[in-house]
């Protein structure tokens, strides 16, 4: 399997599918399986969907702390700002730990 790699922009860690080990000691991280947006910490799970337009009213706390992604647009957006496409198996890891 794929692992991601770390790139770094001004303001936060993200991920892309590739061939190296990331380093995530620095910040925390974004994911995306293109239906779900998760990050290791609800906090910054809230930045990042303010910063692109998600409102807070759309976080789903129920089950696994999450922001469904319901449109194609609103994906791309997602991926644009620098989430990392991962598999639902990772999402549901990175959304039990930061429960």
């Amino acid at each position: 399997m794929l692992k991601p790699l770390l790139i770094r922009s001004s303001h936060k860690e993200c991920y892309y599918e590739a061939h190296r080990e990331p380093d995530t000691a620095g910040g925390e991280v974004i994911y995306t399986d293109g239906i779900h947006l998760v990050a290791d910490s609800i906090d910054e799970l809230h930045t990042f969907a303010k910063s692109i337009g998600f409102k807070r009213d759309w976080f789903q706390w129920l089950s696994l702390p999450h922001y469904d992604i319901t449109s194609s647009t609103m994906r791309k957006r997602v991926i644009k700002a620098g989430a990392i496409e991962t598999d639902s198996r990772t999402i549901v890891k990175i959304a039990r730990m930061a429960a």
